[in-house]
């Protein structure tokens, strides 16, 4: 699932789509073919169609935590699921930024 709500950036979306499709059609990944959506809301019923939720680049860290359940990514991630934060999406899934804000905290097992 990649996150195109708001705070997210439409080119960061857009490279993310683009990895995947050139992924699919250039069989980068022998034997694996990616499936996507996007949304602009986050909830358990969407996520649970997915292994993993993409967190683009954007406007700032602090917007997705202001825009979306810190529950949500920490249940979706302890559950084996997997957490892609790219730029603010890195900040919004680390523990702390700078020591500025606190954020979701799930990257102890996130991919960053």
């Amino acid at each position: 699932m990649i996150y195109n709500g708001n705070g997210a950036g439409t080119t960061y979306v857009n490279g993310i789509i683009s990895a995947l499709y050139a992924a699919n059609t250039k069989n980068l990944v022998p034997g694996y073919r990616f499936s996507y959506s996007t949304t602009k809301t986050l909830t358990s019923a969407k996520l649970s169609n997915y292994d993993l939720l993409a967190m683009p680049g954007g406007t700032s860290g602090k917007t997705y935590l202001n825009s979306i359940s810190a529950s949500l990514i920490r249940n979706f991630v302890s559950s084996g699921h997997g957490y892609l934060g790219i730029c603010v999406g890195a900040y919004a899934g680390s523990s702390y930024v700078n020591g500025l804000y606190s954020a979701w905290g799930c990257c102890t097992k996130c991919a960053l």
